[in-house]
């Protein structure tokens, strides 16, 4: 009787004193920083090093500039699992920036961020390492 009066469950746990968090996930578009669970490469982080490792075109500007890059990337990981809204925050050369951004494109669809159960877009920051030999 009390959940056919009641507009939901938080109103049967308010009379009955017991805490009940409200609805978090309002705005569809809303990027999520911490949300409960967080967005997965869904074969793992050695899978996802693998991938970008495999897919590194290396140019012969690219070896003549350094050895070593590290690129950072931060991307949204959308609530279908793609990969959106990539930006470069830690940069090598604009060489190294376009080929990471190019293989991160490249990438398969991640396991979602989730908010109350529900698939959230999520904020994910990347490393795309540059070994040259």
């Amino acid at each position: 009787r009390d959940l056919v009066r009641s507009r939901g469950l938080g109103d049967v746990y308010k009379r009955q004193g017991i805490p009940c968090v409200q609805r978090i996930v309002r705005n569809r578009n809303h990027v999520y920083q911490n949300p409960d669970v967080v967005p997965r490469y869904k074969k793992g982080d050695e899978a996802m090093r693998q991938f970008i490792e495999d897919h590194i075109h290396v140019t012969p500007r690219m070896t003549a500039a350094s050895g070593q890059a590290l690129v950072k990337v931060a991307c949204v990981v959308e609530r279908n699992g793609r990969l959106s809204a990539m930006r470069v925050i830690q940069s090598a050369d604009s060489l190294y920036d376009a080929e990471a951004i190019r293989v991160l494109k490249q990438m398969p669809r991640w396991k979602p961020a989730r908010v109350e159960r529900k698939r959230v877009r999520s904020l994910v920051v990347i490393d795309v390492p540059f070994v040259l030999k």
